[in-house]
Formats: structure tokens, C-alpha cells, sequence
């Protein structure tokens, strides 16, 4: 099962246990459910709170539409989340049981539409579709993600996680491997050059010492 769902149905089992849906007691509440799916990358044994708020946040109105709220006033669901709520808590008792499509597709369509012919429509793209990936150029990935050189690490990564979570709603597995393909490619375009640069500066006054 996607995040989308894991997380509705987290949200609505904290409502229903009258808890407040924070930031916080969501990441605890996922990680104690769903470990492996929500524990901090290298350090399992701790929820990864980053990820939580990811896809919280693809769940407000500008994207899924599934739930309104904040990281410190808590969440809540509308219909279409107590819906994916619901069928995440039918699925959980019924692993066997095949997963609805029809819901999944429908919330994210109009944005996954958008989002996916930009990216098909790509230079870096066409080229990866034609197995050329290795020309393809590290502008060209800052053009499908509509950003320039000099954007933040942080936001290209953020960037990159929506359309990744997109494709992936819709099973969009063509969209996905070409997603993970160039985030192979081009791993320094994703990496905090500043949080680096303040690392080797350490490590040379350590040196000094």
C-alpha cells in the first residue's frame, strides 16, 4: 500500500481515539504501525518525521485533497480522506484483497496530469525514451523540475519527491524509473553543497588543531 492511504488511515484512527492528529503524534502513530515503511533511513529505530510531513502535506487541498490542517493544529479529514481512510482499514484486515484503483486515481488526476506532461514533454525525457540517457544534461533535469542552477538542494529535493509520489500514486512505473534513473545520474544536484562545505571546514580546523 502507497503513503497516501497509510497516512489517512493513521489520521482518522487518532480522531477516532479522540488524540490530537499533530505532527508529531501522526509520525509516532505511523512508525509504530508501519515501521519499515516510516522509520529515518540508517536509523530505524526512529520515526522519520520528514517523510510525514511530505506527505501530509500531499495531502492538503493543493494536491490529493484529503485531509486540512497544520503541523501544530493537527490535521483533519475531509470525505475523500475518511474514504481512503476507510479502504486502507478494509485492505489492513484483508491483505489478499486487490487494491481499488478508482479512488487513487481520481483525487490526484488533474495534478498528476499536469505535472507528468511537463515531464514527458522533457527533453531529458524523450531522451531516456530513447535510451540516451547518458546525454541527457544536468540543465536539462533543472528544466523539468522547473528550477535553475542556483535553486537550494533542499528544494530540488523536495521537488523531485512530489513527482515521484505522483507517478507512483498512479502507478506510473515508465514516470518513476525515469525519476530514479537521473536522481542516479546527477546525485551532486541533490546534495546541500553549504551543509558540505561547513562539514570540510570542520574537518580542516580539526586538522589545524
Amino acid at each position: 500500500m502507497g503513503l497516501n492511504p497509510l497516512a489517512a488511515y493513521a489520521v482518522s484512527l487518532l480522531e477516532s481515539n479522540g488524540l490530537p492528529t499533530t505532527l508529531e503524534n501522526v509520525s509516532v502513530a505511523l512508525f509504530r504501525m508501519f515501521p519499515r515503511k516510516f522509520s529515518l533511513p540508517g536509523f530505524e529505530e526512529y520515526p522519520d518525521s520528514a517523510r510525514v510531513t511530505r506527505v501530509l502535506l500531499h495531502l492538503t487541498p493543493k494536491y490529493v485533497n484529503w485531509l486540512v490542517g497544520n503541523p501544530t493544529r493537527g490535521y483533519a479529514l475531509n470525505d475523500a480522506g475518511r474514504r481512503a481512510a476507510s479502504e486502507a482499514a478494509i485492505r489492513l484486515e484483508n491483505p489478499n484483497l486487490k487494491q481499488s484503483t478508482k479512488q487513487v486515481l481520481k483525487a490526484p488526476r488533474s495534478k498528476y496530469e499536469k505535472e507528468m506532461n511537463r515531464l514527458r514533454g522533457s527533453s531529458a525525457f524523450k531522451k531516456y525514451l530513447a535510451q540516451r540517457s547518458s546525454e541527457i544534461k544536468v540543465w536539462e533535469v533543472f528544466d523539468l523540475l522547473g528550477a535553475v542552477p542556483y535553486t537550494p538542494a533542499w528544494q530540488l529535493r523536495g521537488r523531485v519527491s512530489e513527482l515521484l509520489q505522483l507517478a507512483q500514486d498512479v502507478h506510473d512505473n515508465e514516470a518513476v524509473d525515469f525519476i530514479k534513473s537521473f536522481l542516479q545520474q546527477f546525485p551532486n544536484v541533490f546534495v546541500d553543497k553549504f551543509s558540505d562545505t561547513k562539514k570540510q571546514s570542520g574537518r580542516n580546523g580539526e586538522a589545524k588543531t
